[in-house]
């Protein structure tokens, strides 16, 4: 079974166009593909790994300080 982006590009190349015959193009046009792309399945990974890692943490405690040293600053 032919994918979709080598459908794409052969019906392409019958033609006389000879920029399609580039090695950038074609690696662009064999990049398309048929692919499940789950975005918010890999936020929920992204956002898990930063909580078990312990950057939230991090995180908090930076914003706190942060708002400390500001509030000493400000005088």
């Amino acid at each position: 079974m032919i994918h979709l982006a080598e459908q794409y590009l052969l019906s392409l190349m019958t033609g006389s166009q000879t920029w399609l015959y580039h090695p950038a193009m074609i690696n662009f046009l064999a990049t398309i593909s048929d692919k499940d792309v789950d975005i918010i399945g890999n936020v929920q990974t992204a956002f898990h790994k930063f909580v078990v890692t312990g950057q939230v943490w991090a995180l908090i405690i930076g914003i706190v300080v942060g708002y400390m040293f500001k509030g000493f600053t400000s005088y």
